[in-house]
């Protein structure tokens, strides 16, 4: 027994100290229920459950997207059903139409159905929008063209993991069922410049800009000659147009004609033709929902193996930690009643020297 220190105290406060940090460490780890709650606790494991973290929410990113596709999909199906359903009417009026029991006002009344829904599809064409992504229309809605019509879906958790849908413009001249009239009735101005002042005429006779021309109220000076013709902010229901190099093109769509029996009878065989790539562009886009479809089943095959495995290396043992728990606690209470017990010591020997 050494009168200027008390070892037997001092010792049993370090392992105090230890029971205490174990205690605690327990707590940390039932509270969070994980065992790694911080780098120190397992380098190594925390690094490779960080990672799986990573590719885990990634999986589950991919397949939201992949969801979302398969929405705008079901939105496109929506429209192309209609469209498909107008061009089985159009057909069935072409076939009535061609018989000639009909009389001439029979088939004008049959032709203003036709020319109301050719302009349907088009307006189904040109207002079918997903997130106010327009699906069908090459026109982006700052004016612009798209460069492709293609929707690329991020179906996987690292980059380039990439599904195309596969979408075309849907319109009555994309399908076949409308015209542009040439010759006379259309005509495009080429090479056009655009001026910042209002001003006169092209020079007919001659073909020579003598001062800037307008259309919609835009100023244009032109640069080739142009004969025998002019040019107004609108002509006939007709709005004049621009192509992508900004050239200003004039043209009227118009839908089949049925008013006799040999024009009704070609009809036919065009609203076939034209359901039959309808179909096709069904087909091929309900073949990339499918492949959607199947891609969220694996991705979300996948995301679940993989967090099932950063969870044996992350996550805590409710057993395991409850019976840690549970030993530090009795090491702490048989610490304490140590601790009383050696800090009694130095007070035996007070009790001898009096003695």
């Amino acid at each position: 027994m050494r009168l200027n220190s008390n070892p037997l105290s001092m010792n049993t406060l370090r392992n105090m100290q230890i029971t205490s940090n174990g205690a605690a460490q327990a707590m940390r780890r039932l509270s969070s229920g994980k065992k790694i709650n911080k780098a120190a606790d397992d380098a190594a494991g925390y690094a490779i459950s960080e990672k799986m973290h990573m590719q885990a929410t990634g999986l589950a990113r991919g397949s939201k997207n992949s969801l979302d596709g398969v929405s705008m999909v079901q939105t496109a199906e929506a429209a192309l059903n209609e469209v498909h359903s107008m061009l089985q009417r159009m057909r069935e009026l072409a076939v009535q139409a061609s018989n000639d029991t009909m009389k001439q006002e029979d088939r004008q009344a049959v032709q203003t159905e036709i020319d109301n829904l050719t302009s349907e599809i088009n307006r189904i064409g040109d207002s079918t929008e997903f997130n106010k992504i327009k699906i069908f229309s090459s026109d982006n809605e700052d004016g612009t063209t798209k460069s492709t019509m293609n929707i690329s879906v991020q179906s996987g958790a690292n980059s380039n993991q990439m599904i195309d849908l596969p979408f075309e413009v849907i319109s009555s001249s994309s399908l076949g069922i409308s015209s542009v009239h040439a010759g006379s009735q259309a005509f495009d101005i080429e090479k056009v410049s655009v001026s910042s002042s209002t001003g006169d005429t092209v020079d007919k006779t001659t073909g020579l800009p003598t001062a800037p021309m307008y259309v919609n109220g835009a100023k244009y000076t032109a640069n080739n000659p142009l004969e025998n013709q002019s040019i107004k902010d609108r002509h006939a229901n007709n709005e004049p147009k621009t192509d992508a190099r900004g050239n200003f093109i004039y043209k009227k769509e118009y839908a089949l004609d049925v008013s006799t029996h040999t024009a009704a009878t070609t009809a036919i065989s065009v609203y076939d033709n034209a359901m039959s790539k309808l179909s096709h562009v069904r087909a091929t886009l309900g073949a990339a929902q499918n492949r959607l479809e199947s891609t969220v089943r694996s991705l979300d095959s996948a995301e679940e193996n993989i967090t099932e495995s950063m969870s044996r290396i992350q996550d805590a043992s409710l057993a395991e930690e409850m019976s840690e728990f549970t030993k530090y606690n009795v090491m702490q209470q048989a610490g304490a009643s140590m601790l009383q017990q050696s800090n009694q010591m130095p007070q035996m020997i007070l009790k001898l020297l009096e003695d």
